[in-house]
């Protein structure tokens, strides 16, 4: 009885003084959060001042990238597209290496790679747009300032500061002094926000290191997600960052891994640690140039298999697996796959596109098929040859046309191509319904929205960038005539009738077509993107993206010569602008006023049309302009004209701002869009639209009501389905 005594006792004694001391331990904590708290406050009060200190320091800045792949499906979606077999002797990627110099200052807005490296298992198989691949696939989110411009929502920014939550973590001494350590995370689920920790001098209230993620949540193209690491080092009392740590992580059909880029200034960095070494003995695809010292025992690996496949490729025991690929799988390699054949020992490619094009129906041709061949190289100039043939049921002839491209003016970046050919065009030619919705509509409700016509034409494009300007130049001269319908309806109906071909606005056009003439004409844009970033590889400057506003002026002229009977002129003058509201989005506005100023001659084909929808889906727009310029209830060509027009375009997408703020709603991510829409033209006044959606349902499907009202008196309600699938970015991004 009295060892049971006595063991209470002692437990009584243990629990009370370990009570004790976490009471201790609280009050020691609710003491350091008092001056915790005022150095936070004084840090986000302070940020936007030492940011103006910060941008007038000028340095250079060394970037580095690596890829690491460490999972692959058993078939590669491989750089140029090849499917290839499970045990491949051309084999995978492994690591790759882009190491460049940043310039940081006002004067000078350019970005220069000058080491290009690679190793891993790639034989006789040249890199194909190095700088897209090595330096940053995900390229918005090369530095701190391009991910804010592209709706980050940073943290330790007084704008920002109610949508995070902080935390005191506890202070650090060391011999710079004593730091406080915090930890962040927002609000709310909206997918622009970061978490993680800050270490914060408390003698200066300045950040000395930062720690960032963000996931992926719709918003970083396919990666998973994102870490970023930034060091700062104490300069005349100014804390400057010079050392940034970004790491995606990825996982696209069924590769899994990562994607490293450090971006230091040399002189604060030189006796700092990196996370990966600085290779200076490799040269692209040259392997042998390593020091052994300088891999890892899974990188001599890897090199020592690429020694014993050149052993066996000399002694004539293996061939290359993509002709042995492209061999076996004849019918998939021709019309589905395409093939790709090294030249000039493997420094280049040729790039043999797929035959097959696709298919389709429409009121003109009954069944058609696009057949075709592409053949490019991958060498700076990029020579692009293409041919295509269009046979349909309902012509007598043969449809085709054939183009030429390539760069040339590298250090503006310049772009060449010239197409010529006998084909049919819709008469707007921006393809405001898509032939795949067109045949639908067409075979299976009876219902055909485009309308064509035929062209032999013979066009010219170039174009090159300077500076902040772009300059584009297009002449054309064709021979244009109408077509009207071969068929009366769809073979899966017994009644019923298709619309006409041709739109009846007259005296230009009527049901029955427009006149057969000659046409020659001369395009001239020049847009102006102040304060825009330029990528420099291999002599060639290419624009990168910026948040600036876009101004930008269209002279286009119908000249009558050489048979030609347009003659006319148009001025086009516009704006676009992208804009973040803080905590609440991005807004988008698309402005552009017009006016045909002599107008002697102007066939139908040479209207001013808008892109409208009639269709129940949405379709994204190839307006080279604007993503956004694009009606959800106007009727294809009932605004066309040749006279003035005004017409506006603004959209904003609330992204999960709004339901994301309620707990039974933000599991669904849902996203909110509202917009308006505005034209104005001479003959028909106004047409007024704004329009409400939700995107990303179940992560693919978007849906939008509009309504539009014409003039004030004509109104219609419709609903418009959508995809968030974006085939583009998917396409772009999944060749890692």
């Amino acid at each position: 009885m009295k060892i049971h005594y006595k063991v209470a006792r002692l437990l009584y004694l243990f629990i009370g003084l370990i009570a004790y001391l976490s009471s201790i331990a609280q009050t020691h904590n609710q003491v350091d959060e008092e001056p915790a708290n005022k150095v936070l406050f004084r840090t986000l009060n302070n940020a936007n001042e030492f940011d103006k200190k910060i941008s007038k320091i000028d340095l250079h800045f060394t970037k580095s990238s690596e890829i690491f792949i460490d999972n692959y499906p058993s078939k590669i979606p491989f750089l140029g597209g090849v499917l290839l077999p499970n045990i491949s002797d051309t084999g995978l990627v492994y690591v790759r290496l882009a190491e460049g110099i940043i310039k940081h200052d006002k004067s000078l807005h350019r970005e220069f790679i000058y080491k290009l490296s690679e190793y891993g298992k790639v034989h006789d198989y040249p890199i194909i747009s190095v700088s897209q691949y090595l330096l940053n696939p995900y390229d918005r989110y090369v530095q701190i300032p391009t991910i804010e411009a592209n709706f980050y929502l940073l943290p330790f920014q007084w704008k920002n500061f109610r949508s995070y939550q902080y935390s005191f973590e506890g202070k650090i001494k060391s011999d710079s002094g004593i730091f406080y350590q915090y930890f962040f995370y927002p609000k709310n689920r909206f997918g622009s926000f970061f978490s993680g920790t800050v270490l914060i001098d408390s003698a200066t209230s300045q950040i000395a290191k930062l720690q960032l993620k963000a996931e992926s949540n719709n918003k970083l193209n396919l990666a998973d997600s994102l870490l970023i690491e930034i060091h700062c080092k104490k300069i005349k009392d100014i804390y400057f960052p010079f050392y940034y740590l970004y790491t995606f992580h990825y996982s696209i059909q069924q590769y899994t891994g990562r994607h490293v880029i450090q971006v230091y200034a040399e002189k604060l960095a030189e006796h700092f640690e990196h996370k990966f070494q600085k290779f200076t003995k490799i040269e692209i695809q040259d392997t042998a140039d390593f020091l052994e010292i300088e891999l890892t025992p899974k990188q001599r690996i890897i090199r020592e298999e690429d020694i014993t496949y050149y052993l066996k490729k000399e002694q004539g025991f293996i061939q290359d697996s993509l002709f042995k690929y492209a061999v076996k799988h004849p019918f998939k390699t021709i019309l589905t796959s395409g093939l790709n054949l090294p030249i000039r020992g493997g420094k280049n490619l040729v790039l043999v596109q797929p035959f097959w094009r696709g298919f389709g129906f429409n009121a003109v041709e009954s069944f058609y098929m696009r057949l075709g061949a592409s053949i490019s190289s991958t060498d700076l100039s990029k020579f692009t040859y293409g041919v295509e043939v269009r046979p349909s049921i309902t012509m007598d002839y043969l449809r085709w046309k054939q183009s030429l491209a390539w760069n040339f003016l590298h250090q503006y970046n310049g772009k060449g191509e010239i197409t010529f050919g006998n084909t049919i065009f819709q008469i707007n030619e921006n393809d405001p319904i898509l032939p795949i919705i067109n045949s639908f509509y067409s075979l299976f409700l009876n219902e055909n929205y485009a309308s064509y016509y035929e062209k032999s034409f013979l066009k010219g494009v170039f174009s090159i960038s300077i500076q902040s300007f772009d300059i584009r130049l297009l002449a054309e001269y064709s021979h244009r005539s109408s077509l009207n319908n071969a068929l009366d309806r769809s073979p899966f109906w017994k009644s019923g009738a298709f619309l006409p071909n041709n739109p009846d606005h007259p005296p230009a056009i009527t049901a029955n077509g427009f006149a057969n003439h000659y046409g020659m004409t001369l395009d001239v844009d020049i847009s102006w993107q102040p304060g825009r970033y330029y990528l420099d590889v291999n002599r060639r400057k290419t624009p990168l993206k910026s948040e600036s506003p876009t101004y930008f002026l269209n002279y286009r002229k119908g000249i009558k010569a050489l048979n030609s009977q347009v003659d006319f002129d148009q001025i086009t003058l516009g704006l676009q602008l992208k804009r973040r509201i803080s905590r609440y989005g991005v807004s988008t506005l698309d402005v552009q006023y017009g006016r045909f100023v002599r107008k002697s001659n102007v066939p139908f084909v040479d209207f001013k049309h808008f892109n409208g929808i009639q269709t129940l889906f949405l379709q994204p727009t190839t307006d080279r302009w604007s993503d956004i310029r694009q009606f959800r209830t106007l009727r294809y060509y009932d605004f066309s004209t040749d006279e003035y027009f005004f017409e506006l375009h603004y959209i904003h997408r609330f992204g999960g701002a709004l339901f994301n703020n309620w707990k039974s709603f933000s599991r669904l991510n849902i996203h909110t869009v509202a917009g308006l829409n505005l034209l104005s033209t001479e003959t028909e006044n106004i047409y007024f639209e704004p329009f409400l959606g939700f995107e990303n349902l179940f992560k693919i499907f978007k849906i939008q009501l509009a309504y539009g009202m014409e003039n004030w008196q004509k109104s219609r309600v419709t609903l418009r389905l959508g995809f968030n699938f974006n085939i583009g970015i998917y396409k772009k991004y999944r060749r890692i």
